[in-house]
């Protein structure tokens, strides 16, 4: 069970999502992992976990949408594209 505590409050984060929408969640997420998981077979991505590739990607796309959503004029999306590319191909570490 997933859940999330702040300064002593607590809450399963999965308790307020309606169940279609977690379904439609975890089908995008798998279907993500599948793609995932044969770019790690052809040795183009790093040999991990497909399914928390799937996760991480999913996360960070979202972050970006909801500064988007936040802010359009500041956040556009579309020239996010090209950061949310290399933060997840080749991370934030300098070489």
């Amino acid at each position: 069970m997933s859940r999330l505590s702040c300064a002593g409050a607590s809450f399963n984060i999965r308790a307020g999502l309606d169940e279609d929408i977690r379904g439609l969640y975890d089908e995008v997420v798998e279907g993500l992992a599948s793609v995932l998981e044969r770019g790690v077979e052809k040795r183009v991505l790093k040999k991990l976990d497909p399914y928390y590739m799937a996760a991480a990607l999913e996360g960070l796309t979202n972050a970006f949408l909801f500064c988007w959503l936040k802010d359009p004029e500041r956040h556009p999306y579309e020239k996010n594209v090209a950061m949310i590319t290399e933060l997840f191909l080749r991370g934030s570490q300098a070489q």
